[in-house]
C-alpha cells in the first residue's frame, strides 16, 4: 500500500490540488453525510519537548484532515501552545490565491502531453474505472500531471467520509493562534513543496498514481487505522504504517528523511534564540527511525516527550 504518501506532505498542497478534480467530482466529495451530534473524543496524541536555559520549542504531529468531533487540542497540547509566542508549521501563512495559480502553473502539461498517454493499455483500464466510478469523464484529469492527480484522488474517499481540511491540525492550531494575532511561520514555501512531486521522474509519479488507483477503496480504513494510533499517541504503530505506505525509496527519503533532516537544523539553529515555539508538522515526520526526534538527538539535542 503506497497510497499514504500524502502524509508526509503538507495538506494545503493535497487541498489545492482539489481545484483540479472538476466540479462534479469536487462537490460529490462535499457531499459527505453529516455527522451526528456527539461529544467530542478526547485523544491523546504524542508530544514533545526540546528546552534549554531560554529556549523551549514543542513538537507535535498533526493529520492533515480529519473527522469532527475529536477533541485533541485541550489539556497539555492546550497548555503548550498557550505557553507559546511563536508558531511553525509546514509552509506557514498561505496567500491561497498565490497557492492556486502555482498549482495550476506546476501541476499541469504544457507540452500536449496527456495524463492517459503515460499509461498502458491495463494501467489506463485501472485508471479510468476508478475516474468514471467517480461520475466523471475519463478525460477529466488528462490535462493534470500524474503527480498531482494522485495527490487528489487519494483525498477524495476520505472527504467523502466526512474527512475535513478544516478540522485538521493545521487548521484547528491556526486559528487558535490567529486569536492571539500570532502569524504562523513555515519550514518550506510553496514552491519546495510542490517540487517535492513535481521533479519526481515521470515514471516513479505514475507508479505513484497507479498505487493510488490500485488502493482506492482501502484509502478510508487504513487512514482510520492511522487516526485510531495517532490519537492514541501510538507513534511505533504510526511509523510501521507510514513505512509500509512507501513502495519507492526514493520517495520515503525525498519526502520523509531529507525534510526531517533539514528541519532538525532548523530546530537546532532556533535553540540560540530565547522564546517558546509551537512547531506542528505531519505526524509521520515525528515517528520511527529517521524522524526529526532521530536527527535532533544524533545533533546532541535531548527530546523529552510530555504526552
Amino acid at each position: 500500500m503506497k497510497k499514504l504518501l500524502n502524509t508526509a506532505a503538507t495538506g494545503l498542497v493535497m487541498a489545492a490540488s482539489l481545484a483540479f478534480a472538476g466540479p462534479a467530482i469536487a462537490q460529490d466529495a462535499a457531499a459527505a453525510e453529516p455527522q451526528a451530534e456527539a461529544a467530542a473524543q478526547k485523544a491523546t496524541p504524542a508530544l514533545w519537548r526540546v528546552s534549554d536555559d531560554d529556549t523551549t520549542i514543542y513538537l507535535f504531529g498533526t493529520v492533515h484532515l480529519l473527522p469532527e468531533g475529536i477533541d485533541w487540542e485541550s489539556g497539555v497540547i492546550g497548555d503548550a501552545m498557550g505557553a507559546s509566542d511563536e508558531l511553525v508549521t509546514e509552509l506557514g501563512e498561505i496567500d491561497e490565491a498565490a497557492l492556486g495559480a502555482t498549482m495550476g502553473q506546476r501541476g499541469v502539461f504544457t507540452d500536449g502531453t496527456t495524463l492517459r498517454s503515460l499509461l498502458d493499455d491495463d494501467q489506463r483500464a485501472r485508471y479510468e474505472a476508478v475516474v468514471t466510478g467517480l461520475g466523471a469523464p475519463v478525460e477529466a484529469f488528462d490535462q493534470v500531471e500524474p503527480w498531482m492527480v494522485a495527490v487528489t484522488l487519494s483525498m477524495l474517499p476520505l472527504m467523502k467520509e466526512g474527512w475535513n481540511p478544516e478540522e485538521g491540525g493545521e487548521a484547528k492550531i491556526d486559528a487558535i493562534f490567529d486569536a492571539r494575532e500570532i502569524d504562523a511561520e513555515g519550514l518550506e514555501t510553496v514552491e519546495e513543496q510542490i517540487d517535492f512531486f513535481d521533479t519526481l521522474p515521470q515514471d516513479v509519479q505514475v507508479e505513484y498514481l497507479m498505487s493510488i488507483i490500485d488502493d482506492f477503496d482501502e484509502v478510508g480504513t487504513v487512514m482510520t487505522d492511522i487516526l485510531g494510533e495517532w490519537r492514541e499517541g501510538d507513534v511505533d504503530a504510526i511509523a510501521a504504517l507510514i513505512k509500509q505506505s512507501f513502495g519507492d525509496p526514493v520517495l520515503y527519503k525525498r519526502l520523509l528523511i531529507d525534510r526531517n533532516e533539514r528541519w532538525s537544523v532548523w530546530i537546532d539553529d532556533r535553540m540560540d534564540e530565547p522564546g517558546t515555539v509551537f512547531i506542528a508538522v505531519g505526524a509521520g515526520h515525528l515517528a520511527g527511525q529517521d524522524s526529526v526526534q532521530d536527527f535532533l538527538q544524533k545533533r546532541g539535542i535531548s527530546v523529552t516527550r510530555v504526552q
